[in-house]
C-alpha cells in the first residue's frame, strides 16, 4: 500500500492536511487550517524526512528522524478516510518505522477533540505523554494538543504488545 515518494506523487500531498498530527482523517466540515508547505517532500540527501505515499491522496511523513536516538515524529494523513483501510495503513507505517528504519520511538501531536483518531492510536499502543494547552488555532478557536508516542518494545508484529510494562 505504501510506496516511496516520487515527483509524480506531488498531488497526493497537496490538500488541507494538518501538519504534525499523528493521524489526520480529512473532515470537510472544518475550514482549511494550513496549506501544504512546499518543503513537505524530502529534499535530495535529506535523511531526516521520509515521505511514503498511500492510496487516495494519503501519505505517511516521518520528520525529525533521529538515527542516533532512534526516534521520529510521525504523521499519517488521509484525504478520503472512507476509501482507505486506516488500520492497514497504520500497521504499514509502524512496521516501516520499527522494522525498516529501526526506530525505538515514534511520536506526534493530535488535537484532543479528535476522539476517533485518538481511539485508533490507543488501539495501536500509543500512550499519552502530555497535553499542550492552546497549542493550535483551528476552526475559530484555540485547541489543546496531545503528545502521544509508541515505543518499539510496546509494538509487536503489527499489534500493541499487551504484555509490555512502562
Amino acid at each position: 500500500m505504501l510506496a516511496g515518494y516520487r515527483e509524480k506523487n506531488k498531488e497526493d500531498i497537496e490538500w488541507n492536511w494538518i501538519p504534525e498530527e499523528i493521524l489526520y482523517l480529512n473532515n470537510d466540515e472544518f475550514p482549511q487550517l494550513y496549506y501544504p508547505a512546499p518543503d513537505t517532500a524530502p529534499a535530495e540527501n535529506d535523511d531526516s524526512r521520509i515521505l511514503l505515499i498511500g492510496s487516495h491522496h494519503s501519505f505517511v511523513l516521518f520528520k525529525n528522524v533521529d538515527y542516533i536516538n532512534r526516534s521520529a515524529l510521525v504523521q499519517v494523513s488521509i484525504a478520503s478516510p472512507e476509501k482507505v483501510d486506516i488500520d492497514q495503513m497504520m500497521d504499514e507505517a509502524l512496521n516501516f518505522a520499527f522494522r525498516t528504519i529501526q526506530m525505538n520511538k515514534v511520536y506526534g501531536y493530535i488535537c484532543t477533540s479528535n476522539i476517533e483518531e485518538i481511539s485508533i492510536l490507543e488501539n495501536k499502543g500509543f500512550v499519552l505523554e502530555a497535553v499542550i494547552p492552546n497549542h493550535v488555532y483551528w476552526n475559530g478557536q484555540l485547541r489543546d494538543r496531545a503528545v502521544l508516542s509508541l515505543l518499539h518494545r510496546d509494538w509487536k508484529d503489527g499489534k500493541a504488545n499487551e504484555d509490555s510494562e512502562g
